[in-house]
This record gives structure tokens, sequence and C-alpha cells, in this order.
């Protein structure tokens, strides 16, 4: 899968894990345990275990870093208004955010396939048909060589 579509998979369960009443730390963990795509995979762990530490410095981690900032801004929304708090907040993800990122990913990932195939697709038959025309000069070209030594 694409990284838009394993963040489309992570942001859609993100919140619905949320809206159930787990913690931003466990659902992070479980949403990385279920990414098939390694790179979020590892990123959402990272995440995981800063948030059990403290959350105010989120969006100064590594993972978010690798992360869009919409997505790490859906999971701290007091990161954008100042960090005078400090330490564990109890503030919860917006997912409202993460549902409309979801969305979004999952848009954005179609469209990529879509145009690929679009894409994909002439080329094949172009390069087929270059092989094919390369494959019947390959055979005509000793015979029209010999017909024209022999008629000379």
């Amino acid at each position: 899968p694409s990284m838009r579509h394993a963040l489309a998979k992570a942001s859609i369960q993100l919140a619905d894990l949320c809206d159930e009443g787990f913690s931003l730390d466990h659902a992070l963990r479980v949403s990385a345990e279920s990414s098939s795509y390694p790179p979020l995979r590892s990123a959402l762990a990272d995440l995981s275990i800063q948030v059990s530490h403290d959350l105010s410095a989120l969006d100064r981690t590594r993972a978010a870093m690798f992360l869009p900032p919409n997505f790490v801004l859906a999971l701290n929304p007091s990161g954008a208004r100042g960090r005078a708090g400090g330490g564990r907040s109890s503030e919860m993800p917006n997912t409202p955010l993460l549902r409309e990122l979801a969305e979004t990913y999952r848009d954005l990932s179609i469209r990529r396939n879509d145009w690929s195939s679009f894409i994909i697709g002439p080329i094949a038959v172009v390069s087929m048909g270059l092989v094919v025309g390369f494959i019947v000069i390959s055979l005509f070209a000793p015979m029209v060589s010999l017909v024209t030594s022999l008629s000379g």
C-alpha cells in the first residue's frame, strides 16, 4: 500500500478508537500494530511512546517530522495554541479532522492509482508494439538481404 493509503487507514482507525474511549497512546499503539506500511508503523509507535510521556512535545519528535503536519495537528490540537501547560495533556485528538484527513488521503490514493493506470496502459501498448516491430524487422532483414543478393 502507498503511504497515503496507510495514512487514511490509520487516521480513520485513530478517530474510531478515540471515539470509543481509548486513550491516545493506546490508540496509536493499536494503529501502529495494525499498519501494513513499515515506516508509518514505526512513526506511530514512536508517537505512542511520546504521548505516554509528554503530549506537549509531540510536534517536535522525529516521527512528527516524517508525518504530514496536519496529521500531527489532529493528534495534538493543543500544540497549535501554545505550550503553556506542558506535561501530559488530557485533551483528546481532533477526531473530525482525523476523519476528514482519512477521506482526503483515501481520495488522493485513489487518484494516484487512477493516474498511474492511465499512464501505464498506453506505455505498455506502445512498448509491446516496439518489441513486436523489432522482432518482425529482425526476422525479415536477413530474408530481404538474401533476396537482394540472389537477384543481383
